[in-house]
């Protein structure tokens, strides 16, 4: 039996390492809670008094699903995969593909789309990325391996992430670099003035000054057309996916990389679940550059439905929207000092 539970399942232990930590409660007496008649508004606050130092109930019932199923590991072999963060295949079931907006890969979308202009996170925090072909070859060999080759050890705990790749303010850089040569076609305005910040008041305030104004000034402009308006709803999606990645964006997790990795990739070599190129990717320069590249070509193509054949097009749009971006800072920044200006004058 295989299992899927999550590395940032116990977020607050630094580093984390392939083994099961101890539940913060027990899953059987989360069960009752959950089978009794509390109402609603009892139950939320159950839940912020029992999830503790966890962010979200996600990564909490993580740990309890994974305390569960090693209560009754005594019944069948286990293996548990711990993945980071899954983002794109690299190979299978094609280069590329995505198909969710969930986490770093909808915050992608909405910088390349230009919804986005800033970010509340730390530009410091070590960003462990997996790729999704990466997390099933492993997944798949280690239980054909446990198969063959019994260990007293149950379960067994697979840990697979990047250990060490490039910082979230790097990584922000090199993806603004690559969404410039395979921009969106669907982008509204300049993706080129993203912003990382740990400031929560300072990321409020360009919130409603570089996002939420515009989008309410283009929605009206739509409704006088006669077109739907959508830019707000997004604005929405955009903030509340900031939201529920903003502690994973404020802490590094330090880790010892994919356990057995080099028993792993021998096992897998000459087979249809090779792992050499994720390896590749993920450990070298070269490689990472693949990441970058691949990662917006498959928000492109799989999340926002662009054939490469609209890139000409985007990429001369996104040289106008450039310019216009500039004149339009340009003249904000003008219009705040003639402001200053005059009210200082008033005092003089």
């Amino acid at each position: 039996m295989k299992i899927l539970t999550h590395f940032f399942y116990n977020p607050h232990i630094n580093p984390v390492d392939n083994k099961i930590y101890p539940p913060p409660m027990d899953w059987k007496l989360a069960l009752k809670l959950m089978d009794s008649n509390i109402p609603d508004e009892m139950l939320g606050f159950f839940t912020k008094k029992c999830i503790g130092d966890f962010p979200n109930t996600y990564t909490f019932t993580k740990n309890l699903g994974e305390n569960l199923v090693n209560d009754h590991s005594h019944l069948f072999p286990i293996i548990i995969a711990k993945p980071s963060i899954i983002v794109f295949s690299l190979m299978e079931p094609e280069p590329s593909y995505v198909e969710t907006y969930y986490g770093i890969t909808g915050l992608s979308a909405f910088w390349g789309t230009g919804l986005m202009r800033t970010t509340y996170s730390n530009p410091d925090v070590h960003f462990d990325v997996v790729f999704l072909d990466l997390v099933v070859n492993l997944t798949l060999i280690k239980a054909a391996h446990m198969s063959l080759n019994p260990r007293k050890e149950n379960p067994q705990v697979q840990l697979i992430c990047s250990k060490d790749i490039h910082k979230f303010g790097l990584c922000t850089k090199n993806m603004k670099r690559t969404m410039s040569k395979y921009p969106f076609d669907k982008s509204i305005w300049y993706h080129g003035r993203i912003v990382l910040t740990t400031c929560y008041v300072y990321f409020v305030l360009r919130v409603i000054f570089y996002q939420i104004i515009p989008s309410l000034m283009l929605d009206q402009l739509m409704k006088s057309f006669g077109v739907k308006p959508m830019l707000m709803a997004l604005q929405r999606k955009s903030f509340l996916g900031n939201k529920e990645i903003a502690f994973f964006a404020f802490h590094s997790f330090p880790n010892t990389g994919i356990t057995d990795k080099q028993e792993l990739k021998e096992l897998a070599e000459n087979t249809d679940f090779t792992i050499t190129r994720h390896i590749f990717c993920l450990e070298t320069e070269e490689g990472r550059k693949e990441i970058y590249n691949k990662f917006v070509l498959g928000c492109r193509r799989f999340l926002l439905n662009e054939s490469d054949e609209t890139l000409p097009y985007a990429r001369i749009k996104m040289k106008a929207m450039k310019w216009i971006d500039w004149m339009a800072t340009k003249s904000v920044h003008l219009v705040i000092a003639y402001i200053v200006y005059i009210y200082v004058k008033s005092f003089l």
